[in-house]
């Protein structure tokens, strides 16, 4: 009876990796093998698994709570590695000072600066046009991102000062936390500290509007 029961958050889970604007909606066979074999005998999750998930999220730039859900249950099944267990936390993790997930919860601070300052209404914001570049090369990218965060951040200042002040010192605050350059280019477990940290930033701001 438990195997049946563990069939069905087996099949929501693999249903991350699909495109589902696509016609065929099966996650692969092999992977969906190689992943129930995982979670009925404990082992290692296969790295197909993880793979599948980061190229959803780069097509998409999309990080849903089931596939940040595999990549943490992944490394923490997979991995022993201390700094990547740190910024493994369920909700936002305020006091790592782990290089890529900081710049993760950076961008998505300039992403809500962009936005505020255009009312929430624009055809193209960074995330369209960085996310993917900012994750995997962020030393050639984010010179730029602070430049056009600073013209977005300028606006907003005018327009809705209050909003623009607690959204700029927490941009400061980010920033200072970067004691080492970003990567000019990143790991694979550097990119995923990256979505971690702009999954965790995202979050963060609803779970604080839910409890004010």
């Amino acid at each position: 009876i438990g195997s049946r029961y563990a069939v069905t958050p087996l099949w929501a889970m693999l249903r991350e990796t699909v495109n589902m604007k696509s016609t065929d909606k099966s996650p692969s066979p092999v992977m969906t093998g190689a992943t129930a074999r995982a979670i009925f005998t404990g082992s290692d999750y296969p790295a197909s698994l993880l793979e599948a998930t980061m190229l959803r999220i780069r097509a998409e730039r999309e990080i849903t709570p089931g596939r940040a859900a595999i990549i943490k249950a992944y490394y923490l099944k997979n991995s022993n590695d201390s700094k990547l267990k740190e910024v493994m936390t369920v909700s936002l993790n305020e006091h790592s000072t782990n290089v890529p997930y900081t710049l993760g919860r950076l961008f998505r601070v300039m992403e809500e600066i962009q936005l505020a300052s255009t009312g929430w209404n624009v055809n193209l914001g960074i995330k369209d046009s960085y996310f993917n570049s900012a994750a995997s090369t962020p030393l050639s990218v984010f010179g730029k991102l602070f430049a056009l965060s600073n013209y977005h951040l300028k606006k907003l200042m005018r327009d809705k000062p209050g909003l623009g002040k607690k959204l700029g010192d927490l941009e400061s605050e980010l920033a200072a936390k970067l004691t080492s350059p970003p990567p000019a280019r990143s790991t694979q477990e550097e990119v995923v500290c990256f979505y971690l940290g702009y999954y965790h930033q995202c979050n963060h701001k609803k779970e604080e509007e839910k409890n004010v």
